[in-house]
């Protein structure tokens, strides 16, 4: 599998790892799910499937209306929480992306941003998106770095660069991010098999392998993967280990 590949492989498990959103990839046991890159061709797209609407281009007065009508409905549905509505808007781009549908995947990411710039994890999602159509690493790198500059940042979207800068063998960055998602977040098992794989890629095969052990005994404790396309996997390597999970 090519890099770009595992990548993708990584992040199209969004909706498997998180109970309470589709944000974070598994980096020791992802399987490929025939997402295959397809070449980025962002001037021939609309608008509102470029990143940012192809990063702020200048928009017509009918689309700057739509923008407003479109706004003005998510303010009223969500009691005038540009936060709120800009998160919903962040959770339907992974449930597209998840079905393959990136055209509404991108569109929706781009709708978070338009409704909260703020959030960090418009940005991830649009990177993993450039990532998939074949996109440029620089371009997604650009896309991470705006997303943990933001004054919204979630854990999802510091172990989603973080395994970006895995695929990129720059692991002692990746760990400082990994690090954080599990500050965050430090009862998401999820995380912490992302922090064994870490570890691993790190030569620090014993530190990786007490990391499996929590890993392990928190996805016992907390379950939420049963039925899901990894949950064998994760129950292989639990089972591996002398910790299995039924």
């Amino acid at each position: 599998m090519q890099a770009v590949g595992r990548l993708i492989a990584m992040m199209r498990l969004q909706s498997v790892l998180f109970g309470r959103g589709r944000q974070v990839a598994l980096v020791l046991f992802a399987a490929f799910f025939g997402v295959t890159a397809v070449p980025a061709a962002w001037a021939e797209r609309p608008l509102n499937e470029r990143p940012m609407y192809g990063y702020d281009t200048p928009k017509t007065d009918t689309q700057l209306a739509a923008d407003a009508q479109f706004v003005k409905g998510a303010l009223d549905h969500f009691d005038g929480s540009r936060k709120a509505a800009a998160r919903a808007s962040i959770e339907l781009g992974w449930k597209y992306f998840e079905k393959g549908d990136l055209p509404t995947s991108i569109k929706r990411f781009n709708q978070a941003y338009l409704l909260d710039p703020t959030h960090g994890g418009s940005y991830a999602g649009m990177a993993v998106v450039v990532l998939v159509r074949g996109g440029q690493p620089d371009e997604a790198e650009g896309l991470f770095q705006r997303a943990i500059n933001s004054h919204i940042i979630t854990d999802p979207v510091h172990v989603n660069y973080g395994l970006f800068l895995m695929q990129q063998n720059r692991n002692l960055e990746a760990e400082v991010h990994v690090d954080a998602g599990l500050k965050l977040n430090p009862d998401a098992f999820q995380i912490r098999f992302v922090h064994a794989g870490l570890l691993d890629a790190l030569g620090r095969t014993e530190e990786s392998l007490q990391e499996i052990g929590r890993a392990c005994g928190d996805a016992k404790r907390f379950g939420g993967f049963d039925g899901q396309p990894d949950a064998d996997m994760i129950r292989a390597k639990c089972a591996d280990i002398g910790m299995p999970l039924n």
